[in-house]
């Protein structure tokens, strides 16, 4: 198994004289937030949408959907089988 520091250096494309500075379990934190940041980032935008959409008349939410995510997704979102009884 590979040290944090190295898999983060990786990460981030070339040694950084800062990253030695960092203790190990940082660098394990900072290279975890990397990596997670494009579905937190993702989930915030979702949820930014979804309360857009809530203040839209409920005779619109449903195109409006469609045109913020596109048909595929709108329909796995809202039909999806963990949803349903």
């Amino acid at each position: 198994m590979t040290a944090p520091r190295d898999e983060l250096e990786r990460e981030l494309g070339g040694p950084f004289t800062a990253l030695y500075l960092l203790p190990e379990p940082q660098c394990a934190d900072l290279l975890d937030m990397i990596r997670t940041a494009p579905d937190r980032e993702r989930s915030a935008m979702d949820a930014a949408v979804e309360a857009k959409l809530a203040t839209l008349p409920r005779g619109t939410r449903a195109a409006a959907r469609v045109m913020a995510y596109g048909w595929k997704r709108t329909v796995r979102l809202r039909f999806s089988r963990a949803e349903r009884p």
